[in-house]
């Protein structure tokens, strides 16, 4: 009997099966691009966040200067820094026209303690002099210089210390930790021939007011004052000048 490949009338032989080495060499071009992305990702340098451009000893000393303020008969609570000894510095809407007032210094930390405040005098709310200057014992805490803000230029680094939302973020009786953000600063507003507001990109809330604002050696350039623009992105803080106007006595006592 003749052997023969021809199908069968009306059926047809299945198709070869296709070349394998497309496949192969395809699944080892992936691995090959998979692997570079990953030694890029690997070797690429990380992004350092403003607050990390702080050299250790001056996040420890500004935290050290950041005061926890409290007007506890105007029900209103912020936060301030250590101006001068025996000095702090805090908004004027953060005291509310109080003067039952308290300070906590090392607030969250094993050393926290809580001092009655005497008032000294305060500016205008919602105003670039929107201040306050409280006297009371500052012990061993660190005192904060003023910034020289013809030296700050735009674009300039800028750190805010303080508590956001207060003491409602305590968890305990030393109550809370300083909260660290980093930023950019974004202009200088002018007033009367000095520098009222300096504008920042910083992260802040509702508890910041009065917290220091600071360059990358820990000198102050402003106070958080106030939130502004649509989203509520843009932080304004009484600056320096406006601090040294307000209370001409600190320059006498700065580092």
């Amino acid at each position: 009997m003749a052997v023969t490949t021809d199908p069968p009338e009306g059926l047809a032989l299945p198709p070869p099966d296709p070349p394998r080495w497309p496949k192969v060499v395809g699944g080892l071009l992936a691995l090959v691009v998979i692997g570079a992305l990953i030694a890029v990702w690997a070797l690429a340098p990380r992004r350092v966040l403003p607050e990390e451009r702080l050299a250790p000893e001056v996040l420890t000393r500004v935290q050290r200067a950041t005061v926890g303020v409290e007007a506890r008969d105007a029900g209103t609570q912020g936060s301030g820094y250590v101006a001068a000894q025996d000095l702090i510095v805090t908004n004027a809407h953060v005291i509310a026209g109080g003067r039952d007032l308290w300070i906590t210094f090392d607030s969250g930390t094993s050393s926290a303690r809580t001092l009655k405040g005497t008032f000294v005098r305060e500016g205008r709310p919602g105003e670039p002099d929107d201040l306050a200057l409280i006297r009371v014992p500052t012990g061993q805490a660190p005192v904060l210089p003023l910034a020289d803000l013809a030296q700050v230029p735009i674009g300039s680094i800028l750190v805010s210390f303080g508590y956001p939302l207060g003491w409602d973020l305590s968890l305990d009786a030393r109550g809370p930790e300083i909260s660290v953000h980093g930023g950019r600063l974004t202009a200088l507003r002018r007033l009367d021939g000095r520098v009222g507001w300096v504008e920042s990109d910083l992260l802040v809330e509702i508890g910041n007011s009065g917290g220091p604002v600071v360059d990358e050696t820990g000198a102050v350039v402003g106070l958080v004052t106030v939130i502004a623009g649509p989203n509520l992105r843009t932080a304004l803080c009484a600056s320096a000048d406006q601090i040294r106007h307000f209370a001409p006595e600190l320059s006498i006592s700065q580092p």
